[in-house]
């Protein structure tokens, strides 16, 4: 069975919501929020809503923000589909450790798009963790959360990390 119901509810007017503020996080860091996995069907749809945001007038106008994945000629593929072109691209694999620290290292907040979560999900909290950055999935696999909740809890707590699972970003 394939799901071929798409619906889009476009955001409110700008003058009818707040805008989002980031002014509070230190700049040393390329950017605000970067979206890993974004040339994946969720992470695309998450990067064009950000891009639309991320406009001039949008809710997250001054957001810097990144599109990631392993793919180089994919990311370069999906940018002439972004209503604004993001602050970055970034190059890095699951398999490689390195590339991610390298990559989460850059972003105050990653979003993960990458999954399966059980397979790929957990080297990315790893390195966010390691790399104290904030990290959200929208995950909804019971066994990768609890697995996580586990391993990494007490780990996030002392680095200050924020990993939120299925928040369905």
């Amino acid at each position: 069975h394939t799901h071929t119901h798409t619906r889009t509810r476009p955001a409110p007017p700008a003058s009818s919501r707040a805008k989002l503020r980031m002014s509070h996080l230190p700049r040393e860091r390329d950017f605000d929020v970067l979206i890993f996995g974004a040339s994946g069907y969720t992470g695309e749809r998450v990067a064009r809503t950000l891009s639309k945001w991320s406009m001039p007038g949008g809710a997250w106008a001054t957001v810097r923000w990144a599109i990631a994945g392993r793919s180089q000629k994919k990311l370069d593929g999906m940018l002439g589909g972004l209503a604004s072109p993001p602050t970055g691209v970034v190059i890095a694999d699951t398999s490689d450790e390195a590339s991610l620290r390298a990559m989460s290292a850059r972003t105050h907040v990653l979003m993960n798009a990458t999954g399966p979560y059980r397979f790929y999900g957990e080297a990315v909290v790893s390195a966010c963790i390691a790399t104290t950055t904030d990290y959200c999935d929208l995950c909804g696999e019971p066994e990768f959360i609890d697995r996580c909740q586990l391993k990494h809890s007490d780990a996030a707590r002392t680095a200050g990390v924020l990993v939120v699972h299925a928040c369905a970003f």
